[in-house]
């Protein structure tokens, strides 16, 4: 026969593994929330660099485009005088 005694034991006990458990959960929340932020840095810092890298080929790809307009333009002016 189970006391009184026993049963709040028990209960109690059940109780402990539960909070325990809540604990355990929120830990993990916490911690996933925590990584997530990180990713979210480092997605951050790659776009920015990303950003930074199609500027710089951009303007390259601009000033290439104009001396190689200037090179048509020459070409065309010898190519007249020599007409």
């Amino acid at each position: 026969m189970t006391t009184l005694t026993d049963v709040l034991e028990q209960q109690a006990q059940k109780i402990e593994d539960a909070k325990l458990r809540a604990i355990g959960a929120r830990n993990k929340i916490e911690g996933e929330e925590d990584n997530r932020r990180k990713k979210e840095q480092e997605l951050k810092t790659l776009i920015n660099e990303k950003k930074m890298i199609l500027e710089r080929l951009t303007f390259e790809h601009e000033s290439l485009n104009k001396v190689e307009n200037d090179q048509k333009l020459t070409i065309e002016k010898l190519s007249n005088n020599e007409s």
